[in-house]
């Protein structure tokens, strides 16, 4: 806990102390309501007991916690699904129902230039694990799990031909 660790440094010995959301095997986890406030809480607290003149308090930054919606184009997803359906075969292409997505890539799309975007996720799993899935035998490791392995020469050669070919098409039209 912070007020341990501060005492086992020392406090004249931590120059910041960075929180953010931790990922874990079921996704990110996000810090209980209140949690920042008691870090606050917890720095002033340490900094008064120090003795330390209120401007040379800690200096607590709460960021903005939202992440916007990410938003596709409808357009760039159409050429997407082109490229793929002809580089890796319609049978490897699976469209998948809306979804609500919080993702920071949908900061790129939110600017004044208004550019549109388009996020697709790319299959990383090899074929033989994916199977024991399906059956049953095998439980895929979210995406930011360390137990996380991807494919990686396949996937790799995979998202840089759909890319790669899609920016064309779209720069040709």
């Amino acid at each position: 806990d912070l007020e341990r660790i501060a005492m086992n440094f020392g406090g004249e010995n931590i120059a910041a102390c960075i929180v953010e959301p931790i990922a874990g095997s079921t996704g990110t986890l996000v810090p209980p309501k209140g949690y920042l406030k008691r870090i606050k809480e917890i720095c002033d607290g340490i900094a008064a007991s120090m003795g330390l003149d209120k401007s040379r308090w800690p200096e607590i930054i709460l960021r903005d916690q939202s992440t916007p919606a990410n938003f596709n184009d409808g357009m760039l997803i159409d050429i997407m699904t082109d490229v793929s359906n002809s580089l890796i075969g319609k049978e490897n292409v699976v469209a998948v129902e809306p979804q609500m997505v919080g993702e920071d890539f949908a900061r790129y799309g939110s600017t004044k230039e208004d550019i549109p975007t388009a996020m697709y996720w790319l299959g990383t799993v090899p074929k033989e694990r994916m199977d024991r899935y399906i059956s049953g035998e095998y439980a895929l490791p979210a995406l930011h799990s360390p137990f996380y392995y991807p494919d990686i020469e396949n996937s790799i050669r995979t998202g840089v031909k759909v890319s790669t070919e899609s920016l064309i098409k779209l720069f040709n039209n």
